[in-house]
């Protein structure tokens, strides 16, 4: 892990001692940084695959006991209401803070908690729309039990389905202005309609962004919204929309 200082890289304190999979800024002020991944020790510290750099400080924390040893965080977001300040952590774990957590779990700054039942498997994206609606993408069938293909909102204490899903993973999301959800990994449909690798949610309905993208083991792993129906994806894909488009469109 590193810092730009907007002239030149720095190191973050002594780091951590293996992979950092997913970074998320606390929006409380405190300009603190969390890093979630496969690593166990952050600052020289036991940290189990989840740390928080304070930036007043500058040093690393743990945040509990961490996830079980051998469940790796992939994502992270941190979501401010104005009111409450949480974060959300996802991958493959099944503890978290020592609480039973089965792929996504919630911090909020002192004890970790569980989100329903969890979901079937891996969590490998999170975002929060701006009324605080929380959606996990990953390789997940189910979540609370329920059918939801890939991708699930947390909503009134429970895990929902968004439509009907996707027919294969989920690798990240990005939502807009006007609260549109994107998805993008390795699906080709989304809600029943063909959508190769990218989808778009308006709240009613799942709708392709044109032909989408494509390519030799095409796959979209990182999302960014800008405005309004405006979007960024990164991959491994080499055409967009009938385009030649070299990995980002």
């Amino acid at each position: 892990v590193a810092r730009w200082t907007g002239t030149a890289w720095t190191n973050v304190g002594l780091g951590v001692n293996g992979t950092v999979r997913a970074l998320a800024a606390a929006e409380d002020g405190t300009r603190d940084v969390f890093a979630g991944g496969e690593f166990t020790a952050a600052g020289g510290h036991p940290a189990s695959h989840v740390a928080r750099w304070s930036y007043y400080d500058q040093g690393w924390t743990n945040m509990g006991s961490g996830m079980n040893p051998d469940g790796f965080v992939h994502a992270l977001y941190y979501h401010n209401n104005g009111v409450l300040s949480e974060l959300y952590a996802g991958g493959e774990f099944y503890l978290a803070g020592g609480v039973q957590a089965a792929g996504v779990a919630r911090w909020n700054g002192a004890v970790w908690s569980a989100m329903g039942t969890g979901v079937s498997h891996t969590v490998q994206a999170l975002v929060c729309d701006r009324v605080g609606r929380l959606y996990a993408g990953g390789d997940f069938i189910t979540a609370d039990g329920r059918q939801v293909n890939y991708v699930a909102r947390w909503m009134g204490g429970t895990w929902t389905n968004v439509g009907s899903g996707m027919n294969n993973t989920v690798e990240a999301l990005a939502t807009d202005e006007a609260d549109n959800l994107y998805a993008g990994g390795l699906f080709t449909t989304a809600g029943g309609q063909p959508a190769s690798r990218v989808a778009r949610w308006n709240g009613t309905a799942w709708t392709n962004l044109g032909s989408g993208v494509s390519g030799a083991a095409a796959r979209v792993y990182a999302l960014a919204a800008s405005g309004t129906n405006r979007v960024y994806a990164g991959g491994t894909f080499t055409n967009a929309g009938g385009r030649e488009a070299r990995y980002v469109a």
